[in-house]
């Protein structure tokens, strides 16, 4: 059987409607992002930063892959609507952040997550992504 290799950041920039990534500090990078209807990163994490999420307009899910007694560990939102909670396996749980204009989101470091916009038109959003030397690696879904 052949494996399939994960698909890499800048193949995932690529596609989206617009991307674009600056420094705005010491180890800090400010990413601009829209996506259309559909669109998604695939699963990953950051060894040392945590990416901030925060919505301009549009729909944006942010799905963070937790273990339940790890919650507190993982994530923070200020969001309007509570997160709805899947079950992975026996030690995981999908936690999925509906997030609307002017929410945010944060993602801690080493924990597992996506984006996705479910909505019906297209999701700008910026990421804050730091403190930190910055990487990007993808995991199986």
């Amino acid at each position: 059987m052949m494996a399939t290799s994960l698909p890499t950041q800048e193949q995932l920039e690529r596609q989206v409607l617009s991307f674009r990534r600056e420094p705005v500090g010491p180890g800090v990078l400010l990413a601009h992002i829209a996506i259309s209807e559909g669109q998604s990163s695939s699963l990953h994490r950051h060894t040392r930063t945590t990416d901030t999420f925060y919505v301009m307009g549009g729909e944006l899910t942010v799905t963070v892959h937790v273990a339940p007694d790890r919650v507190a560990d993982s994530y923070r939102t200020l969001c309007s609507t509570p997160p709805a909670v899947r079950k992975l396996d026996d030690t995981r749980e999908a936690h999925d952040l509906r997030l609307l204009p002017g929410e945010v989101a944060t993602v801690l470091a080493g924990v597992a997550h996506s984006t996705t916009n479910r909505g019906r038109e297209p999701c700008r959003f910026l990421c804050i992504e730091g403190v930190g030397p910055y990487d990007f690696l993808p995991l199986a879904e």
